[in-house]
């Protein structure tokens, strides 16, 4: 049965006039923001694949120009979106490939005819270039499954949906017992092209939106002068660590005299103390713990899977990489020490405010007994109880 391909042109078209206004608003408002360009693009040239095919009378095979333009138009949709991808993840683009990818679906129309290919061939050749840019797209966003988007698996089953209706079409194309048209042929990726269109721009659209929410989250949860988390990102961070059946440790760190080297050199000499500081923590811990800004020139440390032992002795690589060396300012080198105290706990997500309180006494216990200097609180029967620097309370 033979449908109305024409009047699926017409509805493809203005569907796609709707998103590229849509993407032409949100272009204007973020025109720093390429990859809204790229998609804008990918609008742009599907849409003037669609008028193109909607000029073309049914059963009529195009020009050879005005077909090059067509499937030249609907590939580069596909290129098109696959860089703007590349440039959404903070990758190079790739106009090579776009051109290359591009340029190929339009010469395959004009040359294979030429060259008395047949008809299944050549539109087995043109649905294999643009599933190719399809294709592209999915690996990109298998490759940026760590971004956490959602709405980029929405897209991606859209793309996934394009390359199976060029799949189904080539297989209909070599089964069929019916002559091969022009129309026959883009009967099925039309058809999927009616509901995968519409998911890949709505899909685009909230991955725009998915993205910026993030990166609200991330700035409101992030020290802006040293680059760690905040207080408010702790609770979070949390939840996403892996903790096993070990113990794990909070380590409370607080900057020694943190107040008389602001009086006496300033609020930026204190700030650059600060930065410096947090970049000693991270150098020490590398990636293997949760570091956070928790409040003027206090610090949290958390360590999972950490025995007293373990984690007394990483809060002493901390206090040795501090006071090891001076630090750099603007008025010149300045000698810094931290004091440190550490609690252990079994079950830290659920008695994380208790364990962090006893690293906190801790630390008031490695102040009181002269600074630059770590103190363990250990698990008892009763409660976290503060014990001389560089002991340990085994259970």
């Amino acid at each position: 049965m033979e449908l109305d391909i024409t009047t699926f042109h017409f509805s493809s078209i203005l569907s796609r006039v709707g998103f590229f206004i849509v993407f032409s608003v949100m272009i204007a408002r973020s025109p720093q923001a390429r990859y809204l360009w790229y998609w804008g693009g990918a609008l742009a040239t599907s849409t003037a694949g669609s008028i193109i095919a909607l000029s073309i009378p049914q059963e009529a095979m195009p020009a050879p120009m005005l077909g090059a333009l067509m499937f030249s138009a609907y590939t580069a949709s596909m290129a098109l979106s696959w860089n703007g991808l590349r440039l959404f993840y903070d990758k190079p683009g790739k106009w090579r490939h776009v051109l290359t990818l591009t340029g190929l679906a339009g010469a395959s129309y004009i040359v294979l005819p030429a060259l008395s290919v047949p008809m299944t061939t050549e539109m087995s050749a043109l649905y294999l270039m643009a599933g190719l840019g399809a294709g592209l797209v999915v690996i990109e966003i298998y490759r940026a499954r760590h971004e956490r988007l959602w709405s980029q698996y929405v897209v991606a089953a859209a793309f996934l949906g394009y390359l199976m209706s060029f799949a189904i079409g080539i297989a209909l194309l070599f089964t069929s017992e019916e002559a091969v048209t022009m129309t026959s042929a883009g009967q099925g990726p039309m058809i999927f092209d009616q509901v995968t269109s519409i998911m890949v721009y709505l899909g685009f659209i909230a991955m725009s939106s998915e993205w910026a929410n993030q990166r609200l989250i991330e700035q409101a949860e992030t020290d802006h002068l040293t680059g760690l988390t905040n207080r408010r990102g702790v609770a979070r961070l949390l939840g996403a660590m892996h903790f096993s059946s070990t113990t794990s440790a909070v380590l409370m760190l607080d900057i020694d005299h943190f107040k008389e080297i602001n009086d006496r050199y300033g609020h930026e000499e204190g700030d650059a103390v600060l930065i410096e500081f947090a970049e000693r923590i991270r150098q020490t811990l590398k990636d293997h713990a949760l570091v956070a800004r928790w409040g003027g020139e206090e610090f949290l440390v958390v360590l999972t899977d950490s025995t007293p032992q373990t984690a007394w002795q990483r809060a002493e690589d901390i206090r040795r990489a501090v006071a090891g060396a001076p630090f750099h300012t603007a008025g010149g080198l300045l000698d810094v020490t931290v004091s440190i105290g550490v609690a252990i706990t079994p079950t830290l997500v659920r008695q994380f405010d208790t364990t962090a309180s006893a690293a906190d006494a801790a630390l008031y216990q490695a102040k009181h007994n002269g600074r630059n200097r770590v103190c363990l609180s250990g698990p008892s029967s009763a409660d976290h109880v503060p014990l001389r620097s560089g002991q340990f309370n085994n259970p």
